[in-house]
Order: C-alpha cells, then sequence, then structure tokens
C-alpha cells in the first residue's frame, strides 16, 4: 500500500481508492487501520448467487 500511495502522491492524484468485499474483516480492519474511510457498499456488485456479493469502497486521501 505504501508503494500505491507513495506512486499516487509522485502523480499528482488527490486520493488512492479501492474495493474489497464486505465479509472480508481483516482486509477491512486493515485498511481503516492504515487510513482509509468507508464510502459506500454496493450490493451484488460481484454478481455470485451466493456468498460474499457486496463490495464496499475505501477512499484516503494522499497528503502533499
Amino acid at each position: 500500500m505504501k508503494f500505491i500511495e507513495d506512486y499516487s502522491k509522485k502523480e499528482g492524484f488527490r486520493k488512492v481508492c479501492l474495493y474489497t468485499g464486505k465479509n472480508m474483516k481483516k482486509t477491512r480492519k486493515f485498511y481503516e487501520k492504515i487510513g482509509y474511510k468507508l464510502i459506500n457498499e454496493f450490493p451484488g456488485y460481484y454478481g455470485y448467487p451466493t456468498g460474499n456479493t457486496t463490495a464496499v469502497l475505501y477512499c484516503k486521501k494522499i497528503k502533499k
């Protein structure tokens, strides 16, 4: 994540956004711990008939 954030900063981006599965609790906790904020949920995003079908969007502002 540091590489992506550093690259984004170098290229002049103002934020980094990513998707993950709603039920991926450890992954979501990791993103939150490093400063990503939950923006929205997208039910049925993955199109699977069962299981993890909801995606969540996280974003983090990149400091200049």
